[in-house]
């Protein structure tokens, strides 16, 4: 009697726990779609909780010391105990999508397609009880292989026309309601498959294949409990997703306030119900492949199984899926990992060395790529990738490097050089192929040149190393510019050179220390020419400074009546 009264009393929670559900996701949960598939899945849960719990506690109480309790008995006993749960799973589900109140049903339909299909849970639940009786007298009752097959065929003929019901109702509601409804574009598809079924079923069952009829009937049934469980759970995850783990919801404020980049927040809103979309059809196929009978730890044997794939024999490829995981998620993790590395190195440790900044591109850049072709040898140690299984691959790259990527392996060969032996440094002003600018960015592949107008030049590493390249920086300091002014011998040298060191001192963008200084360099045409050398401040552009420079001299010049020789061609600048 008290086994009876708590079964009571867990069925009766199940069925009056909608309520205070609803009202607790009301609470905590924004309006939307996630409000009744949150309510959904939860009501899911707690009704194959009590269902199965309240058979195995009936059951328990009158196995207990019951000798009368057979061996049969209690297999009949655990047949059935697995469909309850399911049972329990599949009437929920038509309490919580045929709901009374519309705004809690998970897909919106019309009130009188609810209300017809509010008796198919039912029906569909009774016959799940049906078909564990039948797999006991298919397989521990002893009976003869005539009346199985009758009962198996008896099973087929009465289950197949509830399939009717779906799309006889959304036709018919459709009619009803509102013939623009979107069930009228689904009910001649869903008619057509069904119709498709039953008739193949009552075929193979009149025509004497009743367990071919039986097989797909139950794996119909299966298949129609997984996915609609599965498509619940991918439902819910897209519904936090998009509702409660955006940056700008509440849960993915509170994590953003935590330090979490808002962008980060958004992207894992999206990509993480992505990922478990996959894995629930990676369980969807394991289901749809395990048989007609639902076995959990048959169903959980076919996911390790795609997991791990079979076993791979020596210099074979290996790629089960999580192999391809892992594949995917080195790169990932590689990425971030080898940010934070070159932030160290750039924010901590840089700072207390004297390297210059092209020593330590040349560091980061030699680190990152090393870190990369680790992580990729990580992936083809992964994917089962061994020398030997390698050997016509680099047998095809040494034809294609000898025809056709001569040029690509020279340039990455050259980028290489250039980071190790450091012939030229980011920052500094180079001339090669007829150009003058400043280093920005060396790579692998190719140098970048920043030119004077603005642009940018991309200079293949290896005309770095096969041609002739003035380094203009390795001359002279950085900052460092000349101005030659031809002065005639009648003029006073004296007052001219302290004119040019004295103007140059007095232009706010020059470095007071190293004090500029002017000197004759040589004499033609009997002038002399006067040079000026000073250095820009650090963080200015050296040519802007040597204009700025020069017009001050040519005003100071006019201003102490010095005459100056134009020539007919100028020294070219340098930084």
């Amino acid at each position: 009697l008290g086994a009876m009264v708590l079964s009571g009393l867990l069925l009766a929670f199940h069925f009056f726990c909608h309520t205070p559900v609803r009202m607790l996701v009301s609470r905590f949960l924004p309006t939307g779609r996630i409000r009744p598939i949150t309510a959904a899945v939860l009501c899911s849960l707690i009704g194959v909780v009590a269902w199965g719990g309240a058979f195995q506690i009936i059951w328990n109480a009158i196995s207990f010391n019951n000798d009368a309790v057979a061996e049969d008995l209690s297999a009949l006993a655990d047949m059935v105990a697995a469909q309850v749960p399911l049972c329990g799973f599949v009437l929920e589900l038509g309490m919580s999508i045929l709901s009374r109140k519309p705004e809690w049903r998970v897909f919106p339909m019309p009130d009188t397609l609810a209300r017809n299909l509010r008796l198919f849970p039912f029906w569909f639940a009774s016959a799940l009880i049906v078909r564990g009786i039948l797999r006991y007298v298919d397989t521990q009752s002893g009976l003869s292989l005539l009346p199985i097959q009758l009962l198996d065929g008896l099973y087929t003929l009465a289950v197949s026309p509830l399939l009717f019901a779906i799309p006889r109702q959304l036709r018919l509601s459709a009619q009803q309601d509102d013939p623009a409804t979107n069930s009228a574009e689904i009910a001649p598809l869903l008619r057509t498959l069904v119709t498709t079924i039953a008739i193949v079923c009552w075929g193979a069952v009149l025509t004497g294949y009743i367990p071919l009829g039986y097989t797909i009937i139950s794996w119909v049934s299966v298949m129609a409990i997984t996915m609609t469980g599965l498509l619940l759970v991918a439902l819910l995850a897209t519904a936090l997703g998009s509702s409660v783990f955006p940056s700008s919801a509440p849960v993915g404020a509170h994590l953003v306030r935590l330090g979490l980049p808002a962008r980060l927040v958004d992207q894992a809103s999206v990509v993480i119900p992505g990922l478990l979309s996959v894995f629930l059809l990676i369980v969807a196929f394991s289901v749809a492949t395990a048989g007609a009978e639902f076995d959990p730890s048959q169903v959980g044997r076919r996911i390790l199984s795609i997991f791990k794939g079979q076993s791979a024999t020596e210099g074979s490829f290996n790629l089960s899926l999580d192999a391809v995981l892992l594949c995917a998620g080195l790169p990932i993790l590689g990425h971030y990992a080898i940010r934070i590395v070159r932030n160290w190195f750039r924010l901590h440790f840089f700072p207390t060395t004297r390297l210059d900044i092209g020593a330590q591109a040349s560091i980061l850049n030699i680190l990152t790529y090393s870190a990369w072709i680790i992580i990729g040898l990580c992936m083809a140690s992964a994917l089962g990738v061994t020398v030997k299984s390698m050997t016509w691959v680099v047998s095809a790259l040494s034809v294609g490097i000898g025809f056709g990527l001569q040029s690509i392996v020279q340039n990455f060969v050259s980028g290489i050089i250039l980071m190790a032996e450091r012939p030229v440094s980011i920052g500094d002003v180079v001339d090669i192929a007829g150009a003058h600018g400043e280093v920005a960015r060396i790579s692998v592949r190719s140098t970048n040149i920043k030119l004077a107008d603005g642009s940018t030049m991309i200079v293949p590493n290896s005309q770095f190393i096969t041609s002739a390249v003035r380094n203009a920086t390795r001359a002279e300091k950085p900052g460092v510019f000349t101005i030659p002014l031809q002065v005639p011998f009648t003029s006073d040298l004296h007052k001219a050179m302290n004119v040019i060191t004295s103007t140059l001192a007095a232009c706010e963008n020059v470095e007071a220390q190293p004090v500029p200084t002017a000197s004759i360099t040589s004499v033609t045409d009997g002038s002399a020419i006067l040079t000026g050398t000073a250095r820009a401040r650090v963080g200015m552009d050296t040519a802007a400074v040597r204009s700025q420079a020069l017009f001050a001299l040519w005003q100071a010049f006019q201003d102490n009546q010095i005459p100056i020789t134009v020539t007919s061609t100028l020294a070219a600048p340098q930084k």
